[in-house]
């Protein structure tokens, strides 16, 4: 039941960020005088929820790291117990979610996959204002920024619990 309302939740917040998303697309398109669509924040969220599904099919018949990062933090104990430096951090990340709020992997896990879409739309966003002057590729209207965002890499790492949602 919880999966339901933090999907929900996350989608109100997708929808109301996709706006202020756009817009920024829009002014650097004028600056760069370039036409990327702004469909194009609709293709990277889909491309990221589908690795999502797809990493959390791996962590449930592989060992992974979110894992364990999630039934540590679930544990009875302090939020500030987990605060650290090193992979303990993550842990004090998660615990407000899995302890405090008591969420399911799942819901911990989409939660954790939406803070790493955040990050890859921003650094997009980021890498498309500050390289300008690429041309498109081919019959598209996407350049080098565009088809390498599109790369399964960064939004499979940065799909669940652990480093990679939290560095971006």
């Amino acid at each position: 039941m919880d999966l339901i309302l933090v999907s929900i939740f996350l989608i109100l917040i997708y929808f109301f960020q996709r706006n202020q998303w756009i817009a920024r697309l829009t002014v650097i398109n004028n600056q760069n005088f370039t036409i990327t669509p702004s469909s194009y924040i609709d293709i990277l969220a889909f491309l990221h929820l589908l690795l999502f599904i797809v990493y959390l099919f791996y962590a449930y018949y592989n060992n992974s790291d979110s894992g364990s990062y999630y039934f540590v933090s679930s544990q009875p104990s302090t939020w500030f117990f987990w605060f650290g430096s090193d992979t303990r951090f993550i842990m004090f990340l998660t615990w407000p979610f899995s302890n405090f709020l008591g969420l399911s992997y799942e819901s911990c896990m989409l939660i954790f996959a939406y803070f790493g879409l955040n990050g890859i739309i921003l650094f997009y966003l980021a890498a498309k204002e500050n390289i300008s002057n690429l041309k498109p590729l081919g019959n598209t209207s996407y350049s080098v920024i565009e088809w390498a965002f599109l790369l399964p890499n960064i939004h499979f790492w940065s799909s669940s619990i652990g480093k990679g949602p939290t560095m971006l």
